[in-house]
């Protein structure tokens, strides 16, 4: 009775199939299609197809491993992976002399580095757009009058290459349709186009260390000229198997066979696979939904327009401000958990009770800003940075649509109303941390009044220390006006004593990540207002109730994100990393472990006290910050995670730019696994970063 093993490439322009004999190593049926909006029903007609070709039963198949876009859908796996490991695993079978993997699919493109036997030493993706696509080539030969394989002759026409300079799909469309109507001709736009997607290609590879022998891999690699372009971008002679459109799906079929123990290589003589790969390329199939994956819903007719397709979480917005609809407490290992998941309905309860009492409100939107400070005056620090992207969104009346989406988000809330938290506020305190959002305060100044906090960037200096004390005694006097309350001593130890004393609990919650508690419920477990007395006692009774809870499997990747931090609504990469089976039990970021690892000293002044503890901070503004290195050094001693997720919001220069600085830090002292992830607030990419980020883990367990 033969054993087989089956591989699916649910992409998400074309699907793929191979059927594997790990008995003798051979290839039985392969089965290429276009894709429909249905990956489920690809998925069925591949497995139909399959056992039609090969003439065998569906009990024959021991296992089906499914990959690509659409392999959530598919019904009959066994197993689900990414497109990474698969597309390493079947170019390693196929070549395994290959240090480098190019893969050009229909929506991203791929750089993979390989260490020996085909696993992944390291991977780079386009996660933010088509740009280098098989889509994006679709889009501008369709401008062009004619399909890929003829932009392909028309780019060896050319006699010059005239570049398009936007790799954006909607904007380079713009930009072809302009350069016909002066004149540029269609050959010469052909090859600059060609050209301008393997520079792209080319310096996503090189970000990573392109190592040869390389091999391009994916529908794409089928353009000849697409191939040379690329080759002469990374000068270097391609590999292109004989069909690079099922590397995927061949990978996917080998790692089953390796996951049953059975024997994972191809016999050398391998003609008959070809043959069927070939054969089905030109197979006029009709597919399962819609007539070509290519077509838009528009073109594909009301099949597709009226089926059924469910809504994905991801899909959805995140919460308003306003939105506190609290979540069952079955969905914590925890209950006292469940205190949080009413964060912001329990911070407005508090600050609309303290405004009766006559206590002034002061938003803030950095940890520079002393909460001690502003309690000794009686005041209520409240926390205003923002994590909707609906607000992000909003802001952009006012804004550019490139800036950081925190920005954004914070200037959002007060342009829109939609935080009725904001609205209570008497004051806001603007520390001077990036340049976007010292502009930015400048519009707030028209919503409410600002007190500007200039924070010195030199951590070492003590003269600029002794401009910071003179910062933090004025921040006093402003509140000392606005309140009508002396900052005293005895008020300011008062404030120290009970900062400590949450510091202190926060810390010990955050200890408890993978011990009791998920990344995520360590995320969750603050409040926007510090120091309110139920906050207090529930923190105390998630510590006794994560001690009694089971703790992770010693199997779960554990990692540590550092970079931006995650506001309220923000939190979607850490939700991507652990819905991926990984635990986020160490977070080195501002709504992290940042703010809480130094305490303020009880003894001495206490003024100079705070001062000395917040210009402490190692943020991304500071130079040198190799305070930040020195406590991250801390948390991987303590922490010991198997990789490092460094998450940046778009345009946040500052961490950007220092995420090089971490990486080799890291990886010299540790070698420990680094991935940034450069995103913002929309959910537009929550594929593409999953995809990343299931790559990424598996990576640290296998290194």
């Amino acid at each position: 009775m033969p054993e087989f093993t089956l591989g699916l490439d649910l992409g998400s322009r074309a699907v793929k199939a191979v059927l594997f004999d790990p008995a003798v190593g051979r290839i039985p049926a392969v089965v290429v299609r276009a894709g429909s909006p249905d990956k489920a029903a690809d998925a069925d007609f591949l497995l139909r197809e399959v056992i039609a070709g090969a003439e065998c039963a569906r009990t024959d198949i021991r296992r089906v491993v499914v990959t690509g876009y659409g392999r959530g859908q598919a019904a009959c796996a066994d197993e689900r992976t990414t497109e990474i490991s698969c597309h390493a695993a079947g170019v390693a079978a196929l070549h395994p002399e290959v240090r480098t993997v190019i893969d050009i699919g229909g929506q991203d493109s791929k750089a993979i580095v390989l260490a020996e036997g085909g696993r992944v030493r390291d991977f780079a993706m386009n996660d933010r757009c088509a740009a280098g696509s098989g889509r994006f080539l679709e889009v501008v030969a369709r401008i062009l009058g004619t399909d890929v394989d003829g932009l392909s002759e028309l780019a060896g026409r050319a006699s010059a290459e005239s570049e398009v300079s936007s790799m954006c799909v909607v904007f380079a469309e713009s930009e072809v349709i302009g350069m016909l109507a002066r004149g540029f001709p269609r050959e010469d736009i052909a090859a600059g186009i060609l050209r301008s997607i393997a520079r792209r290609v080319a310096g996503l590879a090189e970000r990573i260390g392109v190592r040869p022998p390389v091999a391009f891999t994916g529908g794409v690699a089928l353009n000849a000229a697409m191939a040379g372009a690329l080759g002469r971008e990374l000068r270097e002679k391609l590999i292109i198997p004989p069909d690079p459109r099922i590397t995927g799906a061949l990978g996917a079929a080998l790692l089953a066979a390796r996951k049953l123990g059975l024997p994972d290589r191809l016999a050398e003589d391998e003609s008959g696979l070809w043959k069927r790969a070939e054969k089905s390329r030109s197979a006029a199939v009709a597919p399962a939904v819609c007539g070509d994956a290519v077509a838009s819903a528009a073109e594909c007719g009301t099949s597709c327009r009226e089926s059924a397709i469910p809504v994905s979480a991801e899909s959805s917005p995140p919460r308003c401000a306003s939105d506190d609809s609290p979540r069952s407490t079955f969905l914590h290992r925890v209950p006292a958990v469940e205190r949080f998941d009413r964060m912001f309905a329990n911070a407005l309860e508090y600050a609309r009770e303290a405004k009766r009492q006559g206590r002034k409100i002061v938003s803030i939107f950095c940890e520079f800003t002393p909460r001690e400070v502003i309690l000794a005056a009686g005041g209520v620090p409240v926390c205003a940075c923002g994590g909707s992207h609906q607000t992000a969104l909003a802001a952009e009346r006012d804004l550019p649509a490139g800036l950081c989406p925190l920005i954004k988000s914070s200037y959002g809330f007060a342009l829109e109303k939609a935080s009725p938290l904001f609205e209570l506020s008497d004051l806001i305190v603007a520390e001077t941390t990036c340049d976007g959002k010292k502009k930015m305060f400048e519009l707030l100044g028209e919503l409410k009044p600002i007190h500007v906090l200039e924070l010195p960037q030199k951590p070492d200096d003590e003269a600029g220390f002794r401009r910071w004390m003179s910062e933090i005694d004025g921040l006093c006097r402003r509140l000392e006006e606005l309140t009508g309350t002396a900052v005293t001593e005895d008020r300011l130890r008062e404030a120290i004593r009970l900062m400590n004393r949450e510091r202190k609990l926060r810390r010990a919650v955050a200890r408890r990540a993978g011990k009791g508690l998920t990344g995520r419920e360590v995320l969750e477990a603050k409040s926007l207002i510090s120091g309110i007395p139920e906050d207090l006692e529930a923190y105390a009774r998630i510590l006794a109730q994560a001690a009694a809870a089971p703790g992770d499997p010693p199997t779960r990747p554990r990692i540590l994100m550092t970079g931006v931090p995650m506001p309220y609504g923000a939190e979607k990469v850490l939700d991507i990393i652990e819905d991926a089976g990984a635990t986020v039990v160490a977070q080195e970021n501002c709504t992290g472990l940042k703010p809480l690892y130094e305490d303020v000293s009880e003894e001495g002044d206490p003024l100079e006290a705070i001062a000395r503890k917040y210009f402490h901070l190692p943020c991304s503004c500071m130079t040198p910050n190799s305070g930040r290195m020195s406590l991250i050094d801390e948390i991987i001693e303590e922490f010991r995670p198997d990789g490092i997720v460094d998450l940046i919001w778009q345009s946040c220069l500052t961490y950007d730019v220092e995420s090089e600085v971490l990486k080799r830090h890291v990886g010299k002292k540790y070698g420990i696994p680094l991935m940034k992830i450069v995103t913002d607030y929309s959910p537009s990419d929550v594929q593409q970063l999953r995809l990343r980020v299931e790559a990424f883990l598996a990576m640290t367990v296998t290194r």
